[in-house]
């Protein structure tokens, strides 16, 4: 029914208490049928302990190390084609993502959706304990939706649900798996052009669990932008490459 890719880098204790709580809060939502995929780019050693921790749990957990891993993009675009269950969904492995926030995501599909995001700036939604960050990626997600003109509140959070078949054949159209987070710009700047039904749901951004963040924010707004632009010039051929 469900598989849930988990992409990770040098952040062990996280992800295997992730892959925990995931399979008790996913069992009774989905009967039973899921998997979770860790896709892993570590290069501290993490690959070993964490595949000595988690090949007891398989097939329910399977996981992947990539020794020449290129990044949080790719790794995504990987666990999607490994992925053998109906739908797909993807999160944080450092719970900033809440994996409570699965089943709501995954009720919100069956209600008739065709992508389910969270969103930091709705109603409920939120990054607590970050006042002045949340304010700035508000400001900057306000900016995209602008200047793309989509119907989206929040295209930088990552954490969504999708029929895994329609993710494949869109990533076999144009390649979005690729870079940061500057990879769900492109999904939801995609589906838009599509028609999908993207519904976005509240979503609160905690504290991580373990270690330190991978991201360098200044960095990435940078490539964002450029992102934004080129999605923003280029919105014709992209509309006819995806409609053919």
């Amino acid at each position: 029914m469900l598989s849930v890719v988990l992409p990770t880098r040098n952040e062990r204790e996280g992800v295997e208490i992730l892959v925990h709580a995931l399979a008790s809060i996913l069992d009774r939502p989905t009967g039973g049928a899921f998997e979770l995929l860790v896709v892993d780019d570590s290069n501290d050693g993490s690959d070993r302990y964490l595949a000595e921790r988690f090949a007891p749990l398989a097939p329910r957990v399977r996981f992947h190390h990539r020794a020449r891993g290129t990044g949080l993009g790719t790794a995504i675009g990987d666990g999607i084609e490994m992925a053998t269950c109906r739908l797909v969904a993807v999160m944080d492995a450092d719970f900033n993502h809440d994996p409570l926030d699965v089943p709501p995501l995954l009720a919100r599909f069956q209600e008739g959706a065709d992508l389910v995001g969270g969103s930091r700036f709705l109603p409920g939604g939120g990054m607590p304990g970050h006042p002045f960050r949340c304010q700035g990626s508000r400001l900057f997600n306000l900016f995209i939706r602008r200047a793309l003109a989509l119907p989206t509140t929040d295209h930088l959070g990552g954490y969504w649900l999708a029929e895994r078949a329609r993710i494949v054949e869109l990533k076999r159209r144009w390649e979005l798996f690729h870079g940061y987070g500057d990879y769900y710009i492109r999904l939801l700047f995609a589906a838009h052009l599509l028609g999908w039904r993207v519904v976005e749901l509240p979503m609160r951004y905690l504290q991580r669990l373990r270690g330190e963040s991978n991201t360098s924010f200044r960095r990435e707004l940078v490539r964002y932008s450029r992102v934004v632009g080129q999605l923003r010039r280029e919105r014709a051929t992209l509309a006819a490459r995806l409609a053919s």
